[in-house]
């Protein structure tokens, strides 16, 4: 899924000179896939922002609080290639002991599952199926 072919750009990516940043939005009833988008463009009190034309949610003080974060961090990565701010602290991708920024409740650096990143690094590792284990 998703974060398999995260984990996957981040290794590839890290091989390269310039350092690599890996995000993840977990948000409340919103994060899905593009949900995070109007966070990081600091669009997050027009109209239907969350939801598309149907509306959305009411905008609370937390959803403008974590989408002024979010486009400092992208600002701040725009401008100097590094998203981290005062607010922000956001490690590099490390692929020796790797973390991501999750943008949820709580803005924090948190681990790579250590399952999906295993796979990811080893892809000559067979995962099988053996339907002698099943009950």
């Amino acid at each position: 899924g998703a974060a398999k072919q995260m984990v996957g750009w981040a290794l590839a990516q890290a091989r390269g000179k310039s350092p690599v940043f890996v995000s993840a939005f977990s948000y409340g009833q919103t994060a899905g896939h593009g949900k995070d988008v109007a966070y990081w463009l600091g669009t997050v009190s027009q109209k239907g922002a969350l939801l598309g034309s149907r509306g959305g949610p009411p905008i609370t003080a937390r959803d403008i609080e974590l989408s002024d974060m979010m486009s400092d961090a992208l600002i701040a990565f725009a401008k100097t290639g590094n998203p981290s701010t005062p607010e922000v602290k956001w490690p590099k991708f490390d692929p020796q002991n790797p973390y991501r920024m999750d943008f949820g409740e709580r803005i924090e650096a948190v681990p790579v599952d250590k399952g999906v990143f295993f796979y990811i690094a080893n892809p000559d590792v067979k995962v099988g199926f053996d339907r002698n284990l099943l009950f």
